[in-house]
């Protein structure tokens, strides 16, 4: 799904319908009113009152239809797994400045270098 924005919310009036395209992980949170969900290849439809989330899991189109006005919360998961994604990432980049800064200060290199100051000093 190409949802503009990381979460967003919206109101549906009573017998009205969104459409959602390709959204596949996207997740439907109903802050008021109840909803009907059917998707594409999905035998089953969906009921949700107020505070229940409903994750789509089909690929193709989902219709979220309002059995009453309703507000409704659209989270893509993309954005979830980006986030992961991202602190993965800088997990690797502080562990391998980390690594660096070790073999800096410990390494071969760090202890030749010390030895070649004691030799300065003793000189």
């Amino acid at each position: 799904m190409n949802i503009k924005f990381e979460q967003g919310w919206m109101h549906l009036d009573k017998d009205r319908s969104l459409r959602l395209i390709d959204a596949k992980g996207t997740r439907v949170l109903v802050r008021s009113g109840s909803l009907w969900i059917t998707q594409d290849r999905d035998r089953q439809d969906y009921v949700l009152e107020v505070g229940e989330t409903f994750k789509l899991d089909r690929a193709g189109d989902a219709i979220v239809f309002a059995l009453a006005p309703s507000e409704i919360e659209l989270i893509e998961l993309a954005s979830v797994e980006s986030a992961a994604a991202t602190a993965g990432k800088m997990l690797a980049i502080a562990a391998d400045a980390a690594g660096k800064w070790i073999a800096r200060r410990f390494g071969p290199q760090a202890i030749s270098n010390r030895n070649l100051c004691r030799w300065r000093h003793a000189l």
